[in-house]
């Protein structure tokens, strides 16, 4: 029996080396990757999308970057935001931060999306982000919307060339970028015939667009890091992998995105360039993509709402924040001898009088009274007597 479990172990042992021998590198190096990128974000000012990365990497976001959000809704609940695309980056870093957007900070964030009447008016930006925005939890529109999810797919729609490219805006030539986000906003919608259709016509655009290197171009034809991610996001969105033959130049797409790395942590919007924030966030929204091989901006099934202390908590937090600061101004009292010399803790200066009432002298022995000044011999007769000598009050 004996023999039969060390072999079992034996085997159990050799099995899991080879489990962790077989370890990805590509995955140990995408995972020190985020990493590192995630620090540089943490060591500079927090930018559009540091809560959101931060969730989908599973980091805690600064309390302070949270403070801001919430002080940012707060702020423009009742007056309103300064443009659509700004509520739309509130609503998902809201939901990220594990708010649910029609009650966040005490405003209905949904309400306020669908009194905007034309999702065109910033561009392809505010049609696509208004889908992302309420798709992220899947939360149903107000009745009183002034436009439906139709609506802004219509929208999204509408900046879509005749050779399968979206533009910025219309009027202006398709490029990566907006192609990717379009792509990305219609990823939920791809089962529609309509939609179905303007999206592998987007995907040939794609692919024909594509460097040579892997990696895509900015509107004005510069290799740039933020296309690359958008692009990259897009096809895991679509369950279409980066490894297709169709996105297969001399590099994998993922492999031109960490061309952007710039040297000391972070991603460079071009090629040796510093790292930036904008950036690496963007990279980083990619990198979650292809890790779940999923739609980064869906929350559906990672959400989790924060957890607001109760009265109750919060009076015990700032009990215990007291009692620890009592204890630290007392020992810091005790090392300086403030206390020592208000009570008496230098035995030095004064002793307290004998339980029984005697004043003993310093270093006398225990019974021994105290030699009188004036008559000396009169201790010593009370003691020969066996007497006490008499006291205050004595008769």
């Amino acid at each position: 029996m004996k023999r039969l479990l060390s072999l079992a172990l034996a085997l159990l042992l050799c099995f899991s080396t080879g489990l962790f021998a077989a370890a990805d590198p590509l995955e140990d190096e995408l995972s020190r990757t985020a990493e590192d990128a995630l620090r540089y974000l943490d060591s500079k000012k927090a930018g559009d999308w540091s809560i959101f990365v931060h969730a989908l990497h599973r980091q805690e976001f600064a309390k302070k970057t949270v403070s801001a959000l919430e002080l940012d809704i707060a702020e423009h609940a009742a007056g309103g935001f300064r443009s659509l695309t700004d509520l739309e980056k509130a609503i998902l870093n809201a939901v990220a931060a594990g708010k649910y957007p029609h009650a966040a900070e005490g405003a209905d964030l949904l309400s306020m999306l669908g009194e905007y009447t034309d999702l065109t008016a910033q561009g392809l930006e505010g049609a696509a982000m208004a889908l992302l925005a309420v798709d992220a939890l899947g939360s149903e529109l107000p009745e009183d919307s002034f436009w439906s999810r139709s609506d802004a797919v219509s929208s999204v729609l509408y900046f879509q060339a005749e050779d399968g490219g979206f533009s910025s805006a219309a009027g202006l030539r398709p490029d990566p970028a907006s192609t990717a986000l379009a792509l990305t906003a219609l990823s939920p919608y791809r089962s529609q015939p309509d939609t179905a259709a303007a999206v592998e016509q987007g995907l040939r655009w794609l692919s024909q667009a594509q460097n040579l290197d892997g990696s895509y171009s900015d509107a004005v034809g510069s290799r740039s890091c933020e296309s690359t991610a958008a692009v990259l996001a897009a096809l895991c969105s679509l369950d279409v992998s980066p490894e297709d033959s169709r996105f297969a130049g001399s590099a994998s797409l993922l492999q031109a995105l960490l061309s952007f790395r710039a040297e000391k942590r972070g991603f460079a919007r071009e090629p040796g360039q510093k790292a930036d924030v904008a950036a690496t966030e963007q990279a980083l929204i990619a990198l979650s993509a292809y890790e779940t091989r999923s739609n980064p901006y869906d929350f559906t099934q990672s959400f989790t709402p924060e957890k607001k202390k109760s009265v109750g908590e919060s009076m015990a937090s700032f009990f215990g924040i007291t009692v620890a600061v009592v204890i630290l101004i007392y020992g810091a009292l005790l090392l300086t001898g403030k206390i020592g010399e208000k009570f008496g803790k230098h035995p030095e200066e004064s002793l307290p009088a004998d339980i029984s009432g005697n004043s003993e002298a310093p270093g006398s022995a225990p019974g021994c009274a105290a030699e009188n000044p004036e008559n000396p011999d009169a201790a010593l007769d009370g003691a020969a007597s066996g007497k006490k000598p008499a006291g205050p009050g004595a008769t």
